[in-house]
């Protein structure tokens, strides 16, 4: 069985001896996971969300994804019913392994994803059903909330 641990109150599952997943995250108003996290003094990249992960976060307002996350699992985010924004700190968007949101209106969500070069700014794109929004300005530095 993989190996969970906690970081900065979020849970995480060990992929790999250098990846890992988030498993579940605490109900708080803003949220950006970081790159990569530490336990026992070991740093994981993370790479992926799993199902469910964000689930009936009430008051979550904005999830703010690291560079480094390559797949989301489906149903990712679920019953986030405060959900507004969605930022991927990459210009690249993860793969997703079917619809991320569940009970949740893709249009009441803005997904911003940061970077890609001054040429795509402006520009929309549709990505597992949501619009999103291509900036290359970095998101408020909002403190995470427990």
């Amino acid at each position: 069985m993989a190996q969970t641990f906690i970081n900065g109150g979020t849970v995480y599952r060990q992929l790999t001896d250098s990846t890992a997943a988030v498993m579940k995250v605490s109900n708080i108003d803003y949220i950006s996971i970081p790159n990569r996290v530490f336990n026992d003094g070991k740093a994981y990249a993370v790479t992926r969300t799993d199902s469910q992960s964000f689930y009936c976060l009430f008051n979550l307002r904005q999830i703010s994804f690291p560079e480094t996350l390559r797949v989301m699992a489906p149903e990712s985010i679920s019953n986030c019913l405060s959900l507004s924004e969605i930022v991927f700190r990459s210009s690249l968007l993860p793969q997703t392994e079917g619809n991320i949101l569940s009970n949740i209106d893709p249009s009441s969500v803005t997904v911003i994803r940061q970077g890609g070069g001054e040429e795509n700014v402006g520009k929309n794109v549709t990505w597992n059903g949501m619009n999103v929004v291509l900036k290359t300005c970095n998101i408020k530095n909002k403190k995470r909330k427990h």
